[in-house]
């Protein structure tokens, strides 16, 4: 495999360095880094496979009925993402952890059917073997990597019996960890505070007092170069 693996879309550019115990969120949708990945495995298999056409038939979407003519044939494709709470639900701005799912589809058929099965078999360990040894996809987010870890992959194959030709495809699902953070995007002024406490906790009988409390604003700075809408004398 060549050096870099084709990594030619520049993903470690939305990081920077984050100390051990912080968690980086991910910028942007999650879709774009889930797509990211795509992209990302997609460059590494494709490297795989080479000139020598390890596979006939790459692509991302699983859309249309392969034709033997087609065969050996790699799709890899997003599968689901979950999400869960990243912290406290009620707490601060929205979080989640988020499980993208991947799928990898290699289908091969041929008129003997006796070695498929070691075929696929060398297709999941080459796969595996590829994806996760490969220093700059697995780098970790700290150092601009696209995910925080992979928590689980499971295996799987059919045998389709509705194809043209006598067929088998093996399933590989990885999940990648990343977390999506919204941040609110707040374009009023706040001018006030409007705070209500009870001494001796919400659970207390005195009465609450309730304080509103008027926020200092800031007068824009004079700025030098006379662009518009600065203050002071001109």
């Amino acid at each position: 495999m060549k050096e870099g693996a084709g990594f030619g879309f520049g993903f470690g550019e939305r990081h920077h360095h984050h100390d051990e115990d912080e968690t980086p969120p991910t910028t942007g949708v999650s879709g774009t880094r889930a797509h990211q990945i795509v992209d990302a495995i997609l460059a590494i298999l494709q490297d795989v496979s080479g000139p020598t056409g390890l596979y006939k038939t790459i692509r991302r979407t699983p859309y249309r009925t392969l034709l033997p003519t087609d065969l050996p044939a790699l799709t890899v494709f997003i599968l689901r993402e979950d999400f869960s709470a990243d912290g406290g639900v009620n707490q601060g701005f929205i979080k989640f952890k988020n499980n993208i799912t991947i799928g990898i589809a290699v289908a091969r058929g041929f008129n003997e059917v006796g070695g498929l099965d070691g075929d696929i078999d060398t297709d999941a360990d080459l796969i595996r073997r590829s994806l996760l040894t490969n220093a700059q996809f697995t780098k970790r987010y700290q150092w601009g990597g696209l995910f925080e870890g992979v928590p689980t992959m499971s295996r799987s194959q059919t045998w389709p019996q509705d194809a043209e030709a006598f067929m088998v495809e093996l399933r590989l699902e990885l999940v990648f960890t990343v977390r999506q953070w919204f941040f609110p995007i707040i374009t009023d002024h706040l001018y006030e505070m409007d705070v209500d406490f009870k001494l001796g906790g919400r659970d207390s009988k005195t009465e609450g007092i309730r304080v509103l409390i008027d926020l200092p604003q800031e007068e824009p700075e004079d700025d030098d170069d006379g662009d518009e809408g600065t203050t002071g004398n001109s």
